[in-house]
């Protein structure tokens, strides 16, 4: 059965991006790219990961692309080692410092927080570059 084995990342991304970015972003034109990668996470992965994805969509549609027509959001899927790097980027005014620092709580930012370093048992940056970035970095299980 699908749901029993190893789901590709990138299509994970994709799915969630783009079912999310419906919901809440109909009318705007968010382009979307998610790298093209082979890497693959268990279904528990997968299950934590659409949570992370719809939450940062979100915050893209909330931050980013609330008062403009267009928006664009890059996935980039990498593994190294038994590292899986997860990066995601948007072309807004970037993280509020207090966001970055890790300061800021809300019910997002502390979800986001919480997969990343427990659930994952990864590592979680937020930073800016031409955009908000999120990084997270976890053990390859798949």
């Amino acid at each position: 059965d699908f749901e029993w084995n190893p789901l590709p990342l990138s299509e994970l991304s994709n799915r969630v991006i783009h079912s999310s970015l419906e919901a809440l972003s109909a009318d705007k034109k968010t382009s979307v790219e998610v790298s093209a990668s082979s890497v693959r996470v268990s279904p528990e992965q997968a299950d934590k990961l659409g949570l992370v994805i719809n939450e940062l969509v979100t915050n893209t549609a909330k931050h980013t692309i609330a008062d403009r027509n267009t928006g664009r959001i890059t996935v980039y899927i990498a593994r190294v080692g038994d590292t899986i790097h997860f990066e995601f980027r948007d072309d807004g005014p970037g993280f509020p410092d207090d966001v970055s620092r890790f300061d800021r709580h809300n019910v997002g930012l502390y979800l986001i927080q919480k997969i990343a370093r427990k659930d994952l048992d990864g590592k979680l940056a937020m930073y800016n570059d031409q955009g908000a970035i999120t990084e997270i970095r976890f053990k390859a299980l798949a």
